[in-house]
């Protein structure tokens, strides 16, 4: 795949002429991101896919300030578990015709680039248009609020269009230090259940996604018993949480959202719990016992948003642009049909630098990586 391309962020265009969806019910608490308290809406149900765009701008002019009402949030979390929860652990997908496919990696509660995303894809979740998103959309950054609503929203609305992976973030063990548990608690209280809906819902999530029979997506990497195949993973159970207790037994699907490569063949040592680095004649192996062609994950910030490794077998996509102000750049991946590729597809990474946002990391009680 050759360099990512670079795009700056997407000047404002109007987004709906009608009469607004959007309704303010309230008004509540002051927000830390502004001067301003937050201030609460509703929108009619069920989730339609003309509306969406209308919400997400309005929420982003906002400025952190509106959030969806509680039973609304409530509401699109459940509806939203009760989808995930009838999805595999491996669910398969597959790009045709005019469609698209745009997969994300990490974006950390960051809504402001989140949008710039769905500009980047043209747009939201549509006939043409899908998304997969690979996890970590929570903690660091200040709205992993905004994020869940607006990915539920969409999943609810077109279940066809939009797909999410679990991350290792999503999990009690990761909100409780790293931001989205007291983000959570702060716009809606412990008495809502808002942060207790979010957790099953996570627990909901699959764990990778196999694109075109070819391409799998997962948000570390492999795990370490390589004898274990995608179809053995497929009669596992995901309901489970991380823990920081020394006796976890640990599982190919834990290891599945929390190992990262290494250059050197083998096994080598990692900073994470649960896992060990997986060289390159590891991820040789899985893609050959599997029978796939490629591999992308997540997980790890790269400079560029993009990096390919292991012989160009596998890439990370990482997906928050200037992340912990870092000044890296996100990027994501787009993938096509084209019947003249060796795959059948086309792959195409899109580099872009940080949409302007009001990020002051209110919520970080621990910023280390």
């Amino acid at each position: 795949m050759s360099d990512p391309a670079v795009n700056e962020p997407m000047n404002d265009e109007p987004i709906s002429n009608g009469e607004p969806v959007v309704r303010v019910q309230r008004e509540g608490s002051k927000s830390p991101i502004s001067s301003h308290p937050f201030k609460y809406f509703d929108v009619p149900w069920p989730p339609r896919e003309e509306h969406i765009a209308e919400i997400a701008e309005t929420m982003r002019k906002s400025e952190g300030t509106l959030l969806p009402d509680t039973p609304l949030f409530l509401r699109t979390l459940e509806e939203a578990t009760r989808l995930l929860k009838e999805r595999p652990n491996i669910v398969d997908i597959g790009v045709e015709g005019d469609q698209r496919l745009t997969v994300v990696g990490d974006v950390h509660g960051q809504f402001f680039d989140v949008c710039q995303i769905f500009g980047l894809a043209s747009g939201f979740v549509s006939d043409q248009r899908m998304f997969l998103f690979n996890g970590d959309l929570i903690d660091r950054g200040s709205f992993g609020v905004e994020i869940l609503f607006i990915i539920m929203y969409q999943l609810i609305a077109r279940p066809d269009r939009m797909f999410v992976n679990r991350g290792n973030h999503e999990s009690s063990y990761c909100t409780r230090d790293y931001g989205f548990m007291k983000e959570c608690l702060t716009k809606y209280t412990a008495e809502s259940g808002a942060f207790d809906a979010s957790l099953r819902l996570f627990r909901a999530l699959p764990i990778g996604t196999r694109v075109q029979s070819s391409i799998f997506v997962v948000h570390g990497g492999i795990w370490e018993d390589l004898s274990i195949t995608l179809e053995d993973i497929q009669k596992m159970d995901r309901d489970f949480d991380f823990s920081a207790d020394v006796e976890t037994e640990v599982t190919p699907l834990m290891q599945a959202l929390w190992s990262d490569p290494d250059p050197a063949n083998g096994l080598s040592p990692s900073f994470r719990p649960y896992v060990r680095k997986f060289g390159p004649d590891r991820t040789a192996q899985f893609l050959d016992t599997n029978k796939l062609d490629f591999l992308v994950r997540s997980h790890e910030m790269v400079n560029n948003g993009y990096t390919s490794h292991h012989n160009d077998t596998m890439c990370t996509l990482f997906s928050a642009p200037n992340y912990m102000r870092a000044k890296n750049n996100g990027a994501i991946m787009m993938i096509a049909p084209a019947a003249d590729e060796p795959l059948g597809i086309t792959m195409e990474a899109v580099s872009y630098i940080a949409a302007q946002c009001p990020e002051t990391y209110p919520y970080l009680s621990c910023v280390a990586i």
